[in-house]
């Protein structure tokens, strides 16, 4: 082989890994991404589940008015969720505060963590645990 074309192999394999490097970079960004919307999704499925518990009558098995005994009704739900590994509420009359703990990891072995806070009126709060950046980003904020 020619000199020439020892360089031409060398060079198209140094783009390659650069490509690959890339492309990369990219989908992790666009995964982190992804995690924030479908914990988004998932934040105001428990939170109307949770004003629904909050308007109903205690005698049909809901709050009365409060959002106290949530969790014990949502626990069961919870138990089959492949998004959600651990959820831990914070009940009051006017508000819940959720933690919850996901079950995607980052590339640090660490996992996504939210934390976020529903009104009657709707999602009040919402931050992202971003394990790869160790940081905590608002994705929404009242």
């Amino acid at each position: 082989m020619g000199t020439k074309q020892l360089l031409l192999i060398a060079l198209s394999a140094f783009l390659v890994i650069i490509a690959i490097h890339f492309g990369l970079k990219i989908f992790t960004v666009s995964f982190a991404d992804q995690v924030k919307d479908m914990t988004l999704v998932r934040v105001h499925e428990i939170g109307m589940t949770a004003n629904l518990y909050r308007k109903k009558p205690s005698e049909q098995g809901g709050g009365d008015g409060s959002y106290v005994g949530f969790q014990v009704q949502h626990a069961s739900r919870l138990a089959a969720d492949d998004i959600i590994r651990k959820a831990k509420y914070t009940e009051s009359d006017d508000n819940i505060v959720m933690t919850l703990t996901l079950n995607t990891q980052g590339e640090n072995k660490k996992r996504f963590r939210v934390w976020a806070r529903y009104k009657p009126d709707g999602l009040d709060r919402l931050r992202v645990y971003e394990p790869d950046t160790e940081k905590w980003v608002w994705i929404f904020k009242k």
